[in-house]
């Protein structure tokens, strides 16, 4: 039987960042493979094969092309063959919370979880149905739980939690930093859109310096993005310290000439290299 432990990344975030990843065109492409998936189950359907495996599947392939009437209809199916095939209860669950039905996803969650306390997806999804239905401490408590029980954790769970732990009534801000700085320590240099987000957030507060220092050492860790070696220099020029801004922009512009011409010479880097001559 399969593992759908690739549920979890269907979040709200998520799917914002494949889209500005891939653009439209590519989730166009995403869409088109799922319904060629779904005809080779109806065929397979058509010749007499049946299993519940292959309605849950396609049920899967409802779900990720948000026919959820079809995706619930095929997790039906596949129950009434096989009560116990792997992965249903994730699945329904997952359609729940992607129907905005919170509240009938944890209770299948919770039951995953009483058999198995540290599967990290049956977690994370626990914790967006939490989320959704107010109790943003108890879905952070559920991701940091998730984010152990994960062999390898990624950098989308650390953002989640902070998105979450945001929410907070009473220091969400500073919970949501120390979660983000446990994930910037345990991803070091790969972990640059938690400092991205961080950086948000003290800027949020209103922690300007705070910002320049983070923005200073992403800098220093990724020296040819140009991309932050702008944004440190907008924060340090927002800050009154013209003379260190300028002096940003001069190491950009080092970077910049030593490019090859016919890169230096496109129209997004001569749009960079005007930026960084206005300071």
């Amino acid at each position: 039987m399969r593992r759908r432990t690739t549920i979890p990344p269907r979040s709200a975030a998520a799917a914002a960042a494949v889209a500005a990843l891939v653009g439209c065109a590519g989730i166009a492409a995403a869409h088109e493979e799922i319904l060629v998936q779904i005809a080779k189950i109806d065929a397979r359907l058509a010749q007499g094969e049946s299993s519940a495996d292959l309605y849950l599947k396609r049920g899967e392939l409802y779900r990720l092309h948000e026919e959820f009437a079809r995706a619930f209809a095929d997790y039906d199916k596949a129950e009434s063959i096989d009560p116990q095939v792997e992965g249903l209860a994730l699945e329904r669950a997952a359609a729940f919370l992607e129907t905005a039905e919170p509240a009938k996803a944890l209770p299948i969650l919770d039951k995953v979880l009483q058999g198995t306390p540290q599967h990290a997806p049956a977690l994370t999804l626990r914790a967006r149905g939490k989320a959704a239905l107010g109790f943003p401490a108890e879905a952070a408590a559920d991701l940091t739980k998730a984010i152990a029980a994960t062999a390898e954790p990624r950098p989308d769970q650390y953002v989640e939690r902070a998105q979450i732990q945001l929410s907070l009534p009473e220091g969400g801000p500073e919970a949501a930093l120390a979660g983000l700085e446990e994930g910037i320590a345990h991803f070091g240099p790969a972990g640059l859109t938690l400092h991205e987000f961080a950086l948000q957030i003290e800027l949020d507060l209103g922690r300007q310096d705070a910002a320049a220092a983070r923005a200073a050492k992403i800098v220093a860790s990724q020296p040819a993005n140009l991309r932050w070696h702008l944004r440190h220099a907008e924060i340090l020029a927002d800050l009154g310290r013209g003379g260190e801004a300028k002096a940003a922009a001069a190491e950009a512009l080092e970077r910049i000439e030593a490019l090859p011409p016919a890169r230096r010479r496109s129209a997004a880097m001569a749009e960079m290299e005007a930026k960084f001559r206005g300071y």
